[in-house]
C-alpha cells in the first residue's frame, strides 16, 4: 500500500536522534570526511540517466 505521507512541522524523533549522531561524528573525527569526486557525481548521474520522478500528482483511490 502506497500514500503520500502528510508534511508536518512535527519534529521526527528519529531524524533528530540521526542527525544528532552525525553532527556528533564529525565533531569528533573530522577526518573521516571524505570529498564527493566528480567521477563519483558522473557515475550517479548515468545510472538515473532519463529517469524522470513527478512527486507532486495524487495518488489515485486505486493506488491507495
Amino acid at each position: 500500500m502506497l500514500s503520500r505521507a502528510d508534511i508536518t512541522e512535527v519534529d521526527d524523533p528519529v531524524i533528530e536522534t540521526f542527525l544528532g549522531l552525525l553532527a556528533h561524528d564529525i565533531a569528533n573525527h573530522p577526518e573521516r570526511l571524505q570529498a564527493v569526486d566528480a567521477g563519483f557525481v558522473m557515475r550517479i548521474q548515468s545510472l538515473v540517466n532519463g529517469t524522470e520522478v513527478d512527486l507532486v500528482p495524487a495518488l489515485s483511490e486505486g493506488d491507495k
